[in-house]
């Protein structure tokens, strides 16, 4: 068995390996990348994804991507690792355990590396703790439903133009400041930053006016980048399937997906405000072109206690649960990020 670096020529293994590898354990998600599994790399600047190949076969796959990062005022090389799949029919054979210690060894020159896991994947958690991530932070996807269309005030909505960036740096700035893991923008840092995204432009940004800027939303078509399926669900989500089945009868409710329909999803990206009610305004107006165009719903990940939650509080919402976990590489101590809130990249999840 070899590592190596992923090549163009891989793409199409890499996506049957992909639908092999279904994720989470409660609701079993499988995913799909197809046409271009590179896609979910490229929204990073120094990216690599490596292969685990045997006999021409593709058995396993990690990414990772080194960034700095901002904690506790100290900015560190921070290693994300992302997207581990190893072939079922291959397991027990040390595949992810080669992946890793190759990982670890391109990036020895860095402070830190962190991933983050459902909370539901106990594998995934007993693996990464054998090689020294300790749990940090508990962190939580919120899927807010595109149902039904929200009174909104439309004439104080506008997409964001280009003259429009130093006000809106400057807001995500404001919105996040003292955030561990959140690198303040510059106004090329902006755009180098959203123009690497696939499938996403200034377009995908919204603004909320009222003589100035009051709040910034944009939102990403994740489903270009990679389609979830339902293959299994639990005993919970089969409750409220039926439930909101039943009171759809009388009012308007959220369509709980089936086994084997498609989850359809757009990620809320960037998010920034000075008033919340500015932003809610602004996030109804987003779930209203959601609902338009027959998107289930948008996600937002955030760190459990983080206040931007007060902004989706008047809509519905389902709540994961995925632990991010840290590991030092370089022989210095973890730094605390329980004392502050932490920014979660939408690329990061």
């Amino acid at each position: 068995m070899i590592i190596r670096e992923a090549i163009q020529e891989d793409n199409q293994q890499l996506i049957e390996l992909q639908k092999k590898c279904p994720m989470c354990s409660d609701m079993l998600l499988q995913l799909d990348s197809s046409p271009d599994f590179f896609n979910r790399s490229r929204g990073y600047k120094d990216w690599h994804l490596l292969v685990a190949e045997e006999e021409g076969k593709i058995l396993g796959a990690a990414g990772y991507a080194v960034q700095d990062k901002p904690i506790g005022g100290e900015t560190y090389s921070m290693v994300y690792e992302y997207g581990v799949m190893v072939d079922p029919d291959a397991r027990r054979k040390g595949i992810a355990s080669s992946l890793q210690r190759e990982i670890e060894a391109r990036t020895s020159g860095s402070d830190y590396m962190h991933l983050n896991i459902t909370e539901d994947n106990i594998a995934s958690h007993s693996f990464f703790k054998g090689y020294g991530f300790e749990p940090v932070k508990k962190c939580v996807p919120l899927m807010v439903m595109a149902y039904k269309e929200h009174k909104v005030e439309d004439l104080k909505i506008r997409r964001m133009r280009e003259g429009d960036i130093p006000v809106v740096v400057d807001l995500l700035n404001e919105t996040y400041r003292g955030y561990d893991f959140y690198e303040p923008f510059t106004e090329d840092s902006f755009m180098e930053h959203y123009g690497r995204l696939p499938f996403y432009s200034l377009n995908d940004i919204y603004l909320f006016e009222q003589d100035t800027v009051m709040a910034v939303a944009g939102v990403w078509d994740y489903d270009k980048v990679m389609k979830f399926t339902l293959l299994k669900f639990n005993n919970r989500w089969k409750m409220m399937r039926l439930m909101t089945k039943v009171m759809g009868l009388l009012t308007a409710m959220p369509k709980m997906s089936g086994v084997g329909e498609q989850m359809s999803n757009w990620y809320l990206t960037p998010l920034g405000y000075r008033d919340p009610d500015a932003a809610s305004q602004l996030v109804g107006y987003l779930l209203n072109l959601a609902y338009k165009r027959n998107v289930g719903m948008i996600s937002l990940p955030l760190a459990a206690d983080s206040p931007i939650k007060e902004v989706l509080s008047g809509y519905r919402y389902g709540e994961g649960s995925f632990i991010w976990y840290m590991k030092s590489i370089s022989g210095k101590e973890l730094p605390d990020v329980s004392s502050k809130p932490l920014f979660v990249d939408v690329k990061d999840v």
